[in-house]
């Protein structure tokens, strides 16, 4: 499964960029913010169990698409940085929409499968 690219709405000062993927069982956010970009460079990876999801869908637009994570607990909500009310949303170029619908198909694939 693909590695996508993504970034996150404005954290103030702080700049948030990584890549989403599915690894075995788990969904990955590898995250890395910086203030400004290049200061106070910090790398996270936070592990998802489809189990903790209820569901993923993608908003295209013109210039970027947006993939939404809506999780089961708040716990991914506060894990990830940024205002996050009911879910999550990652900014994803265009150019990776086809990899992306993919991807949100085969999460929801496996949302379901573990909801039974």
């Amino acid at each position: 499964m693909h590695r996508l690219p993504f970034t996150l709405p404005d954290v103030g000062l702080r700049e948030v960029k990584g890549f989403v993927s599915l690894e075995g069982e788990f969904l990955i956010i590898d995250l890395e913010t910086a203030v400004a970009g290049i200061m106070d460079k910090e790398e996270t990876t936070i592990k998802v169990a489809p189990s903790a999801l209820h569901e993923a869908w993608l908003k295209t637009g013109m210039v970027r698409d947006k993939l939404f994570l809506a999780p089961k607990k708040v716990d991914l909500l506060k894990a990830v940085p940024g205002d996050h009310t009911r879910e999550v949303a990652l900014r994803i170029p265009r150019k990776h929409r086809l990899d992306t619908e993919d991807f949100v198909d085969e999460l929801n694939r496996r949302i379901e499968t573990v909801e039974g």
